[in-house]
């Protein structure tokens, strides 16, 4: 469906399962990790089981900034759930009823697209801001692997994804750094958004 895109694809299934504690920990992880290096996330409701952990992580992708696709097929019993529950919290989102319309809404929005003509672009933007980063990492107590999983999701990004990036790693370090009236010494916070916006005049 996506084979002659530019998009990577980060899918969770595998060809066969082992449901021991240590692979269950394994694929757990691995879908937890994944889901925070992703530009946009789909979600697919088939009708076999409830799929509780798909509705979990719909639950607390939902209540954050990240594009999301949705799609429930007609026999998903908890279909209803999902489309009140979507239209309470993100009513922009439309659900669609099949595999194929659900590729199709993910490729007229991104696949469709020729890729940034410098994919790295954001990544080497980051390189210039590491460096400052951890020179403060110590005294504000930052958890620069946050910053790593942030970069790595910068990776190969739409043309929407940079200001998604942005708003993620403004995010982290509201998170991380003193309250806004502790302005004294945070003019390494400044020269952050003056890398970004210099990035975004020079952007072809």
């Amino acid at each position: 469906m996506f084979e002659d895109t530019p998009l990577i694809l980060l899918n969770p299934r595998r060809k066969s399962y082992v449901w021991d504690d240590a692979e269950r920990v394994k694929q757990v992880t691995w879908e937890f990790e994944h889901l925070r290096k992703a530009a946009v996330i789909s979600f697919w409701f088939s009708p076999e089981t409830l799929n509780p952990i798909t509705l979990f992580e719909l639950g607390a992708w939902s209540a954050s900034k990240r594009p999301i696709f949705v799609g429930c097929h007609p026999e998903y019993k908890k279909k209803d759930t999902v489309e009140i529950q979507l239209q309470l919290l993100r009513p922009e989102i439309v659900i669609v009823d099949s595999l194929e319309k659900l590729a199709a809404k993910v490729r007229g929005t991104f696949g469709e697209q020729q890729p940034r003509k410098s994919p790295r672009n954001l990544v080497d933007v980051a390189a210039k801001m590491r460096p400052i980063l951890e020179a403060h990492a110590q005294q504000y107590n930052l958890e620069m692997g946050s910053f790593l999983d942030i970069v790595s999701s910068a990776s190969f990004a739409p043309p929407e994804g940079m200001h998604v990036w942005w708003g993620e790693m403004t995010d982290w370090l509201a998170d991380s750094l003193p309250a806004p009236n502790a302005d004294e010494g945070m003019d390494w916070v400044r020269e952050l958004i003056a890398i970004f916006n210099d990035k975004e005049s020079t952007e072809e």
